[in-house]
This record gives structure tokens, sequence and C-alpha cells, in this order.
């Protein structure tokens, strides 16, 4: 009964470890080519807290709630990812899409998207 209790305490610590470590997001600041001290110390530990051959759903349930995004959000940076490839004209044609879906679709999308997102947590 101890041995059972203290193995559960001990991946309960680990799951707590890595979901601390995995909110880490300094990485992402850093510039190309070069990796802190900090960033290299959150990798060794990431390594090793997740084992030795991590399946591919293994940190599912350390990684961070992530909130849902705004549909008008969403849609913006969706304009601002396309506007480079496309010509004034597209991008105009698009634009005029872009504000027909929020106005006629995205509201009622964006409250099942929601309804779905508490159902999948409610049976995680």
């Amino acid at each position: 009964m101890f041995a059972s209790c203290l193995w559960g305490a001990l991946i309960f610590t680990l799951h707590v470890a890595l979901r601390l470590l995995l909110s880490y997001h300094g990485w992402l600041l850093e510039p190309h080519g070069g990796m802190s001290s900090p960033t290299k110390t959150w990798l060794a530990l990431v390594r090793i807290f997740s084992g030795r051959h991590p399946m591919l759903f293994s940190y599912q349930r350390s990684l961070p709630r992530q909130p849902v995004p705004s549909v008008q959000d969403t849609v913006r940076k969706y304009l601002e990812s396309v506007r480079p490839v496309l010509s004034d004209e597209d991008f105009d044609w698009t634009a005029g899409l872009a504000q027909e879906f929020l106005k006629l679709q995205a509201s009622l999308l964006q409250w099942y998207f929601i309804i779905v997102v508490l159902i999948c947590i409610s049976y995680d």
C-alpha cells in the first residue's frame, strides 16, 4: 500500500513538474541560431521529465490550457497572413468574404466551438 501511494505521488509530481516546464515560453523570443543557458537548462529538464521514448500524445495532459481565441482575432490574423500573397483585388474580395462570415456565421460557430471545448475538457 505504501509503495503504491509513493508511486502515485511520484507520478503526480512528475506530471506537475512537466506541466510547469511546458508552460515556459522564453525560447520563443531568442534570436535564431543561439540558445541561452536558461533555455538549455529547460530543454534538459524537459528531456529528463518526459522519459526516454515519449509517445505522440504523451504530453497531452501536461500541456497548459489555452484560451479559446475570438473569431475576430482569427479572421484578422488570417487576413494578415494572406495579404502578402494576394493581389489587391483578390485581397479586397477575401476581406469582403471575411466580413460577411463575421456578420452571418461567426458567432454561432464560435458558440458551437466553445461548447465542444467544454465537453472535451469535462471528459479529460
